[in-house]
């Protein structure tokens, strides 16, 4: 079903700015080893478009960050276990895939001291005490930064996907069917099932092409592709590889 399921359409315009980008409740971790601090925190944040995950030690942050992945870290310097730096190092090492905006709390604000957050990973300072409305203003500037990083990846799905869909046809392109036909002929060797290619084309197409225009031709491949498709198992691939030519990879037959 993988192969014939319609590409989904990412609108990184809508992931952005729309209603469910703007109500929704993002997840913010919060690593402190004071009880005080996590009730400050929560406090400042109580009204704000935010959902409060709670860790008292660096350790207990990184197991809370691997089940729920928060876009924003805030995070103390001094922990018992972790220090703040080496925490934001984990995370960094731990979530490549999806950018992590990370406040760190610190009563630190020597340049050394700061550099070294820095280098560690860290986005932002706040000096202990914190004034609130200044925590609110940190996040919500990474909220903005953590919102542009999504705009970002969707933008970048969008191309993957399309970089391996038929414009026409709306099939596998060659680019796909390369990295699929590898995959399952693969496991047909390794787990000893049939598995056949068939190349298919469209007898004169050029003709259909010089006599009637390209959009007919279109029209014609769009046609007999969806036949193919019709014909075809789920399980089975099919993709377009030439200007006239559909290729099928069918499996579990004889």
């Amino acid at each position: 079903t993988l192969f014939r399921s319609p590409m989904r359409t990412i609108d990184p315009e809508q992931e952005l700015h729309g209603p469910a980008c703007r109500e929704q409740k993002l997840e913010v971790l919060v690593v402190d080893d004071s009880p005080v601090y996590h009730k400050l925190v929560s406090d400042a944040l109580y009204y704000q478009p935010y959902t409060i995950l709670r860790a008292e030690s660096g350790r207990q942050a990184l197991d809370l960050f691997a089940r729920h992945s928060p876009p924003i870290v805030i995070t103390d310097w001094m922990m018992p276990d972790l220090s703040g730096p080496d925490l934001c190092k984990q995370i960094r090492t731990e979530s490549r895939d999806r950018y992590t905006y990370i406040i760190m709390l610190t009563s630190m604000s020597d340049n050394e001291s700061l550099l070294k957050g820095l280098e560690a990973g860290a986005d932002e300072f706040l000096t202990k005490p914190f004034d609130p409305a200044e925590l609110q203003a940190r996040m919500g500037v990474g909220r903005r930064i953590v919102q542009l990083h999504r705009q970002v990846d969707a933008k970048d799905r969008q191309i993957e996907e399309s970089s391996r869909i038929d414009r026409v046809t709306g099939l596998p392109n060659h680019r796909a069917i390369q990295e699929w036909a590898a995959w399952q002929l693969k496991a047909a060797a390794q787990n000893g099932f049939s598995a056949w290619i068939v190349l298919a084309d469209v007898d004169s197409f050029g003709k259909i092409n010089e006599q009637y225009g390209r959009e007919a031709g279109d029209t014609v491949l769009k046609e007999f592709s969806r036949i193919v498709k019709d014909s075809s198992l789920p399980a089975d691939i099919v993709g377009r590889v030439g200007d006239d030519e559909l290729i099928c990879l069918i499996t579990h037959v004889s």
